[in-house]
C-alpha cells in the first residue's frame, strides 16, 4: 500500500494531506530546531552569551503570530500551495520562476552548510576525512528521499526532534544543578555576555550587537522572511489534512519557542565556563567536544548518533523542498505545461540526484566559515529576505502594480549577494551583526525598487496596469479561532516579561 502511495507525484513531493496534526506541528519545528540549528546556537550561544536569546523571542515568536493571522488565512483564502504559486497570481509569471529558482538556490545552499556540518562531526568523532563525510553521506539522503519522499522526511523529522528534547534535557538539568540555577548561570558569565539589551547602542553596526540591528534586522526582517515566506515550512502546513489544523500548526510552534531556549541556550553558557582559556576547535562543534570532555562515552556516543540522524534529515528535508519548488513550480509551469504524472515523478527523482550533488559542491564553500550560524543567515538574506519583501507587500498593497514583482527580486538578491562584499569594506562589530544589516540592506534594495517600478509603471500606463487583473480579489478572510489569537497574545507578553527579568 505504501509502495503504490509513493508511486504518485503529489506523494512523493507534497504528501496526499494525511499526516496527524501532532506529527506536522513536530516536523513543523523540526524543520526550524534540527542538529543544525541546535549546534549552531549552542556555538552562538558561546560566542555571544544572552543575545542568543533573541533568535527564540525576538525572532520567532511575533513572526509566527504574523503567520497566524495574517499570511495563512491569505493562503487558505487563495487555495495556494506555495509561495511562488502565490507570487504568480500577484506579480505574474515571472515572479514565479525568479522566486522558485531563489528558494532551490537557498535549499541547495543549506544542505551544504548541513552537509558541512556533518563531516565536520563524522571526522572529529570517527575520524573520516572531509570528503568522506560529505559524499556518504550524500548518497544516503539520496536514497533515503528516492525510497520515502517528503512523507518519510516529515515522520523522521518528528522522531529525532524528540529524541533531540531526551538529549537536551538531562544535560540543561544537570548545567543548571551545577550553576544552581538559571541566574547565578547568567550572573556567572563575563559581563558582555550577561544581558539581552543592557548596555547595547541603539545603533552602532561597528559594535558586537545594537538594539536596531537586533530588532528591526532580526525580528522583523529576518525572522518574517523565514517564517512566513520559507518555503521548507510553508510546505510542511500545506501538508496538514485540513484548514483548521493548518492554523493550529503555528500556535503549537508558539510555545515551543518559548521553551527551547531553556534546552538549547543554557548548555552553551555553560560551555563559557567550562571551555574558558580553552582554545575550542569550531564554534559549531562546542556541543560534541563538551560531550566528549564530560560525559561517559555511552551517553555522548547516542547524542552523537542523534546529532547525525538530525542533520541527516535537515539535509533531506532542504533537498525535498527543493525538489518540490523545482517540478510543480519551475518544471511543470515553463518547461512541460502538460507533463503526466508519471514523468513528473521521475523528473523529481533525477532533480533529487542534481540537487544533491550540487549541495556537496556547497559544503566545501561552507569550510571556510567556523561559524555556520552566519552563514545561513547570509544566505537568508540574499534568497529569501527579497521573495518575502514582495510577499508581504503584495499582502498590504493591493494596488501595487504587478510589474513590481519581478525588478524586485532580482534587485534585492543582487543586493545581498553583494552586501557579502561590502562587509570586506565595512567593517562591522561581528559576524551576527553584518547578517542582521546585510538583510536590512537586501529588504531595503527590494523595496525601493518595487517603489520605483510602481511610480514608473504609473506613469507610463496613466490609464491603469494591462496585468491589474493579476491582482488576486481578497474578500473576508477565513477567521482564526479566537483562543489562538489569545494564545499568540500570551506568549508575547510572556517573552516581553521575560526579557526585563534578563535585561
Amino acid at each position: 500500500m505504501n509502495r503504490r502511495r509513493r508511486e504518485s507525484a503529489q506523494h512523493f513531493l507534497h504528501t496526499n494531506r494525511d499526516v496527524s496534526l501532532w506529527v506536522i506541528s513536530l516536523s513543523f519545528l523540526a524543520a526550524n530546531c534540527s542538529a543544525l540549528e541546535v549546534l549552531m546556537m549552542i556555538a552562538v550561544s558561546v560566542k555571544y552569551g544572552m543575545l542568543a536569546i533573541h533568535f527564540y523571542w525576538v525572532g520567532a515568536i511575533p513572526a509566527l503570530a504574523f503567520l497566524l493571522c495574517v499570511v495563512l488565512p491569505q493562503y487558505q483564502q487563495l487555495k495556494v500551495r506555495s509561495i511562488p504559486e502565490y507570487l504568480e497570481r500577484r506579480f505574474g509569471p515571472s515572479a514565479r520562476f525568479l522566486s522558485a529558482a531563489a528558494f532551490c538556490a537557498l535549499m541547495i545552499a543549506v544542505a551544504g552548510i548541513t552537509l558541512c556540518l556533518t563531516s565536520r562531526l563524522l571526522h572529529l568523532v570517527i575520524g573520516w576525512s572531509y570528503p568522506q563525510g560529505i559524499w556518504l553521506m550524500t548518497t544516503a539522503v539520496c536514497a533515503f528521499l528516492l525510497a520515502g519522499g517528503l512523507s518519510a522526511v516529515i515522520y523522521g523529522e518528528a522522531l529525532q526532534l524528540l529524541i533531540f528534547v531526551l538529549v537536551l534535557v538531562p544535560l540543561t538539568l544537570k548545567a543548571l544543578r551545577t550553576a544552581g540555577g538559571v541566574r547565578p548561570l547568567v550572573k556567572s558569565l563575563p559581563v558582555t555576555s550577561q544581558h539581552t539589551f543592557q548596555g547595547l547602542d541603539l545603533f552602532a553596526p561597528h559594535a558586537h550587537a545594537d538594539v536596531f540591528g537586533i530588532v528591526v534586522g532580526l525580528g522583523f526582517v529576518l525572522s518574517f522572511s523565514y517564517w512566513c515566506a520559507d518555503f521548507l515550512l510553508v510546505q510542511r502546513l500545506c501538508a496538514a489534512r485540513n484548514n483548521r489544523e493548518m492554523l493550529r500548526i503555528p500556535s503549537l510552534a508558539i510555545v515551543g519557542k518559548v521553551l527551547l531556549p531553556l534546552v538549547l541556550v543554557v548548555p552553551g553558557l555553560t560551555v563559557v565556563r567550562a571551555f574558558s582559556g580553552t582554545a575550542l576547535y569550531t564554534f559549531d562543534l562546542t556541543l560534541p567536544q563538551m560531550l566528549l570532555h564530560n560525559y561517559p562515552i555511552s551517553m555522548a556516543a547516542v547524542a552523537m548518533a542523534a546529532m547525525v540522524a538530525s542533520l541527516f534529515l535537515s539535509m533531506c528535508g532542504n533537498i525535498a523542498a527543493g525538489v518540490a519548488i523545482f517540478t510543480s513550480d519551475l518544471y511543470r509551469p515553463f518547461v512541460c505545461p502538460d507533463a503526466s504524472d508519471q514523468q513528473t515523478l521521475r523528473i523529481g527523482r533525477v532533480s533529487t540526484l542534481l540537487m544533491m550533488l550540487a549541495a556537496g559542491g556547497a559544503a566545501y564553500v561552507a569550510f571556510g566559515s567556523n561559524a555556520l550560524m552566519e552563514y545561513v543567515q547570509l544566505a537568508l538574506s540574499a534568497f529569501n529576505v527579497p521573495v518575502a519583501a514582495v510577499l508581504l507587500a503584495g499582502i498590504f498593497f493591493p494596488r501595487l502594480t504587478p510589474r513590481a514583482g519581478s525588478p524586485a527580486i532580482i534587485v534585492g538578491t543582487l543586493a545581498g549577494i553583494l552586501s557579502w562584499q561590502a562587509a570586506r569594506v565595512v567593517q562591522f562589530g561581528s559576524g551576527i551583526t553584518e547578517t542582521f544589516y546585510s538583510a536590512l540592506i537586501s529588504f531595503a534594495f527590494t523595496v525601493i525598487a518595487m517603489v520605483v517600478t510602481h511610480l514608473q509603471s504609473a506613469m507610463l500606463t496613466p490609464n491603469g496596469d494591462p496585468l491589474s487583473h493579476l491582482n488576486p480579489v481578497l474578500t473576508a478572510s477565513p477567521s482564526v479561532p479566537r483562543s489562538l489569537k489569545v494564545l499568540a497574545l500570551v506568549s508575547i507578553s510572556t517573552i516581553a516579561g521575560l526579557y526585563l527579568l534578563f535585561r
